[in-house]
C-alpha cells in the first residue's frame, strides 16, 4: 500500500512541477491564515522515493500525534517558491495543484504537539477554481510513523464589492482593515476586495456630518449598523446615506415678502417654514411692498443685502420692512457738538444720518470751553431740547457762541514760543500770530508767523494742532504732507467751504494750499520770486511781492494782498490764471469812484470777500478800508479818512481816523471789521448805517485779562480779524501771542 501510494505521490509531483513553475499568483502574507477552510485525515507515508525534480530530504512537520487522529493548527511564515523543492503536502486530486512546499524545519514542541510553529519560510501557491474533494497527503520523510494525520486545506478567494450612496463610509473588520469605502468622490463610492472562501466579514456603516444611514442593499438588508457576510461566493453590498433635513423659519415684519433659492420659502409675508437638506446653501431675497423699504435682516442674517444661510442646523431669520428712511442733517456752528438718541448723530460740524420713518429723534447740544449754546434753528428752535419726528427729511442747526460782548482767549497762553499741540489751545504757545480765519463749523485757523506753522483749534474740543509747517523757515517743495513742509513767515490764512486751507507764505512769495482730503500741500500762486511779471499767466508762474493776506470766495477764486506790488490779485479757480482786480502798482492813494485796477493802493495788508464777491481791502498805509464792487469793478473807501490817528466812534466810518489797519473781515450781514493796529482796537462798520464803532480794545497796548467787556480790554498789535457765521469776532492779538474772541453783540 505504501509503495502504491508513494508512486502516486511521485507521479503527482512530476505532473505538477510545471504548473507550479508557471503560477504567478501570490496571496499576501497577511491573508494566508484566513485561507484555512477544512481538515482532512489521511494515511501517513514514511518513505518518499527520490526523483530528479523533487529530491528527498528530512521534512518533519507534524509528529507525535496519536494514531486515533484528531485536529491541529499550523502557524507558518510563507514565501512563494517557483520550483518543486522539498514537498511536504501532496495530493492525488487536481484541485491541490500546484503543490505546497516547505524546506526542512524542526517542529516545536515535540512529541504530541497540538500547535506546530514552523519559522522556516513556507511555500503556498494560490488555488483557483477548485472542487473541494479528494485526499491530501503528508510526507514526513522518515519511516515508522503510521496512522491518521490532520492537515490544513486552503480554499479559493471570493470577490466582495461595496458601493456607498451618499455621504458616509463603510469599513470592514480585520487587521489591517480591508474595506474603507467612502462616498461620494474621490472614492466614487465603490470599493472591492477578495476574501477567501468561507471567511466571515463584518461591514460597519458610519454617516458623515449632516447625514444618516438609510439601509443596506444587495447581499445585506435592513438598517442595522453592521452587516455580516459568509464568503461562500462573490457578494455585493450597497450602503445608502441620506441628508438630514433641517428647518428654516422666516418671519416677515411689515409690508413685504421673502423668497428662497432653492425654492421652499415662497413669497412669504408672515411666518413660513421649509426643510432643506443639511449643508444646503439657501439664499433669501427681500421684496418690499409698494411704498415700503427693506430695513434689514436679523437672526441668522444681518444687514440689508442678500441673506445666505447654510443649513447646518435649524435656522431662524426675520426680515423687517418699514416706510422709507428719512435723512436728518445737523449743522454745528461754534464751539460744541450735537448727539442724538437713538444714536447716529455725533456731530462736531455738519453730518447727516438716516432714521426709519416715524422715528422720534432727540438731539442734545454740548458746548465746549467758554462757549455757550445759543440755540437751535431749522426744525427746532429755542435753547431747550430738540425732538424731531422723522416723517420726512429734516434739517437742524445748533449754534454755540461766546459770551456777548465779552473778550476771552481761545488760543495761546501769552508765552512767546511753540508748544501745546494735542492739548487745550489756551495752554499752547504762539509766536507773533499774524492772521486768523474761521470755518463754517467754528474751527479756528492761525497763521503762527514766527513759528512758521498754521495751527488749528477744533471747535468741538478746543484742542490745538499743527496742520501745516514743520517749524523751519524755508521752502522744501510741494506734493508732500503739509506738516513736514517748510513755510517762511506765514502772515495770512483763509479756508474755503470744503475746508481747504490757503496760506500767505510771505517769505516764500507764494500762496500755498492744503487739501483737506489728503493733507498734501501745494502752491497755487507765485513762483517763489519776489517781484511782478504781469497778469494773464498761470498763477504758479507769476511773481508776488510779499503776499501778506489771502481770501477765497464761494466759487474757489483766490484773492491775494500783493503787499509790495500794491495790488490785489485774483486767481480764477476755473483757469488758474492770475489777474489784478485792484491797484495799478503805484504806491499811493487815488481812484475812488473809478475802476479799481486804475486806483492806487499803498501796502495793502489784508483782504476779504463777501458772499456776492465784493472785495474789501485793508489799505494799510493809506489808513483806509477800500471796497471793490463785484458788479461794477468800481473802488471806494468805506472806512478811514486817510489820517493815521483815532478820532472817536459813533461817526460815519469814512470820517473816522484809522492807524495802519492790517486786517479786514466781513460778516454775513455785510458788516465790516478791521484790525486797527496802532489804535489797539478792532473797529466795526455797521452795514445798515455806515457808522463806525469799537468792538474790542480800549486803545491801550497791553494785556489786562479776559472775561471782561471787550471794549475795556487791552490789545497789543491786533493784526488780523475774522468773524464766524454767528457774528463772533476773532482777533490775532500779535504781541500778546494770543487769539482773542468776542461774543456777538
Amino acid at each position: 500500500m505504501r509503495i502504491v501510494t508513494s508512486l502516486m505521490i511521485l507521479l503527482l509531483c512530476l505532473s505538477t512541477v510545471s504548473a507550479a513553475q508557471n503560477d504567478t499568483t501570490q496571496p499576501s502574507q497577511s491573508n494566508l491564515q484566513t485561507q484555512v477552510k477544512s481538515v482532512t485525515v489521511v494515511h501517513n507515508l514514511s518513505v518518499r522515493p527520490a526523483d530528479t525534480n523533487c529530491s528527498p530530504g528530512t521534512l518533519m512537520v507534524v509528529t507525535g500525534l496519536p494514531s486515533s487522529g484528531g485536529t491541529w493548527t499550523a502557524t507558518w511564515t510563507y514565501t512563494i517558491w517557483s520550483s518543486c523543492g522539498s514537498p511536504i503536502l501532496q495530493s492525488n486530486v487536481s484541485w491541490m495543484t500546484p503543490y505546497v512546499y516547505q524546506t526542512a524545519c524542526t517542529p516545536s514542541p515535540e512529541p504530541l504537539a497540538t500547535l506546530i510553529t514552523c519559522t522556516t519560510p513556507y511555500t503556498v501557491a494560490a488555488n483557483t477554481g477548485v472542487t473541494r474533494s479528494g485526499n491530501l497527503y503528508v510526507n514526513f520523510g522518515s519511516p515508522g510513523e503510521d496512522g491518521p494525520q490532520t492537515v490544513t486545506q486552503y480554499g479559493p478567494p471570493e470577490a466582495l464589492s461595496v458601493s456607498v450612496s451618499g455621504n458616509g463610509k463603510v469599513t470592514s473588520n480585520g487587521s489591517p482593515v480591508q474595506i474603507s469605502c467612502s462616498g461620494p468622490a474621490p472614492d466614487s463610492g465603490t470599493c472591492s476586495m477578495n476574501v477567501y472562501y468561507g471567511n466571515t466579514i463584518t461591514l460597519t456603516e458610519s454617516p458623515f456630518t449632516g447625514y444618516k444611514f438609510s439601509g443596506w442593499g444587495g447581499n445585506c438588508s435592513g438598517t442595522s449598523s453592521t452587516c455580516s457576510l459568509s464568503m461562500t461566493s462573490a457578494k455585493s453590498v450597497t450602503a445608502t446615506f441620506t441628508p438630514i433635513p433641517e428647518t428654516l423659519t422666516v418671519t416677515v415684519s411689515g409690508s413685504g415678502s421673502v423668497s428662497s433659492s432653492p425654492s421652499g420659502i415662497n413669497s412669504c409675508t408672515a411666518t413660513c417654514s421649509a426643510t432643506f437638506n443639511y449643508g444646503t446653501s439657501v439664499q433669501l431675497s427681500a421684496s418690499p411692498a409698494s411704498g415700503y423699504y427693506f430695513a434689514g435682516w436679523s437672526g441668522a442674517c444681518t444687514g440689508r443685502g442678500t441673506c445666505t444661510v447654510s443649513m447646518t442646523g435649524a435656522k431662524n431669520v426675520t426680515a423687517t420692512f418699514t416706510l422709507p428712511p428719512e435723512t436728518l442733517t445737523v449743522a454745528v456752528v461754534g464751539g460744541g457738538s450735537v448727539t442724538s438718541s437713538p444714536s447716529g448723530i455725533a456731530c462736531p460740524t455738519t453730518c447727516s444720518v438716516t432714521f426709519l420713518q416715524g422715528t422720534s429723534v432727540t438731539l442734545s447740544a454740548s458746548p465746549v470751553g467758554i462757549y455757550s449754546f445759543a440755540g437751535w434753528s431749522g426744525a427746532c428752535s429755542g435753547t431747550s431740547g430738540c425732538t424731531v419726528s422723522m416723517n420726512n427729511a429734516t434739517s437742524v442747526s445748533a449754534a454755540f457762541t461766546l459770551p456777548a460782548g465779552i473778550i476771552n482767549t481761545v488760543a495761546g497762553d501769552g508765552t512767546q514760543d511753540y508748544s501745546g499741540d494735542g492739548g487745550a489751545a489756551t495752554s499752547a504757545g504762539l509766536f507773533w500770530p499774524a492772521g486768523v480765519a474761521v470755518d463754517t463749523a467754528g474751527n479756528i485757523y492761525i497763521a503762527d508767523g514766527n513759528n512758521n506753522r498754521i495751527r488749528k483749534v477744533t471747535a468741538s474740543t478746543g484742542v490745538i494742532s499743527t496742520v501745516a509747517g514743520d517749524g523751519t523757515a524755508g521752502y522744501n517743495g510741494d506734493g508732500i504732507e503739509a506738516t513736514i513742509a517748510e513755510l517762511y513767515d506765514p502772515s495770512g490764512v483763509a479756508v474755503d467751504t470744503a475746508g481747504n486751507i490757503y496760506i500767505s507764505d510771505l517769505g516764500n512769495s507764494r500762496i500755498r494750499k492744503v487739501t483737506v482730503s489728503t493733507g498734501i500741500i501745494s502752491t497755487v500762486a507765485g513762483d517763489g520770486t519776489g517781484g511782478y511779471n504781469g497778469d494773464g499767466i498761470t498763477a504758479t508762474s507769476a511773481e508776488l511781492g510779499n503776499p501778506s493776506g489771502v481770501a477765497v470766495d464761494t466759487a474757489g477764486n483766490i484773492y491775494i494782498s500783493d503787499y509790495s506790488n500794491n495790488r490785489i490779485r485774483k486767481v480764477t479757480a476755473s483757469t488758474g490764471i492770475i489777474s489784478t482786480v485792484a491797484g495799478n502798482g503805484t504806491g499811493g492813494y487815488s481812484g475812488d469812484g473809478g475802476a479799481a485796477t486804475s486806483a492806487e493802493l499803498y501796502w495793502p495788508h489784508g483782504v476779504a470777500v463777501d458772499a456776492v464777491g465784493n472785495i474789501y481791502i485793508a489799505d494799510t498805509s493809506n489808513n483806509r478800508i477800500r471796497e471793490v464792487m463785484a458788479s461794477t469793478g468800481i473802488i471806494s473807501t468805506v472806512a478811514g479818512d486817510g489820517t493815521a490817528s483815532y478820532n472817536g466812534d459813533g461817526i460815519a466810518a469814512t470820517s473816522a481816523e484809522l492807524h495802519s489797519p492790517e486786517g479786514v473781515a466781513v460778516d454775513t450781514a455785510g458788516n465790516i471789521y478791521t484790525a486797527d493796529l496802532f489804535n489797539y482796537r478792532v473797529r466795526k462798520v455797521t452795514a445798515s448805517t455806515g457808522i463806525i464803532s469799537t468792538v474790542a480794545g480800549d486803545g491801550t497796548g497791553g494785556y489786562n485779562g479776559d472775561g471782561i467787556a471787550a471794549t475795556s480790554a487791552e490789545l497789543y498789535w491786533p493784526i488780523g480779524a475774522a468773524v464766524d457765521t454767528t457774528g463772533n469776532i476773532y482777533i490775532a492779538d500779535q504781541f500778546n501771542n494770543r487769539i482773542r474772541a468776542v461774543g456777538q453783540q
